[in-house]
């Protein structure tokens, strides 16, 4: 039952080194990722943004628009107020997402919050293609020895 709690590093501290050396790498280049990807969701937030602003404006003057075939200027309000309620849950989402990519990107980069950095992970695994590569490979990465040890020398640090 110790071995679980067992060092899984060889005693020779030069090999110690380099394994933490190389996951050190390893976590710069998902806190990169993580970056590039906040700024793929927020550009790809335009597009719903569009549904957003087109929502609004049937709302606040839908006698500017031609009256439908059956005259009724309450269908422009319904689909001004669906346009609105689509496109803003999208833009939250895309903005919370690329949020937390923003934020783990800057925990990578400072070997804190092992556990938020696991949730992202799964976060980003809703985002094809993208965020799948880079949600299973943070997950992959946080779960090796060498990632648990860069993070556990980064808090004993503090």
């Amino acid at each position: 039952m110790s071995d679980q709690f067992a060092d899984p590093y060889p005693q020779d501290l030069a090999e110690r080194e380099q394994i933490l050396e190389t996951s050190g790498k390893y976590a710069r280049y998902l806190a990169i990722g993580h970056y590039l990807h906040a700024l793929v969701l927020l550009f790809f937030m335009v597009f719903p943004g569009i549904y957003l602003a087109m929502g609004i404006l049937f709302l606040v003057s839908p006698a500017t628009f031609p009256p439908p075939q059956s005259g009724n200027q309450g269908e422009i309000a319904i689909l001004g107020a669906t346009l609105t309620t689509i496109g803003g849950v999208a833009v939250a989402f895309l903005l919370a997402a690329a949020i937390i990519n923003l934020v783990a990107g800057a925990k990578y980069s400072g070997r804190s919050g092992r556990t938020f950095l696991f949730v992202a992970a799964g976060i980003n695994c809703l985002f094809q293609p993208i965020g799948l590569v880079l949600g299973i490979l943070g997950i992959l990465f946080l779960a090796s020895p060498g990632a648990k040890s860069l993070f556990m020398a980064e808090d004993d640090l503090e």
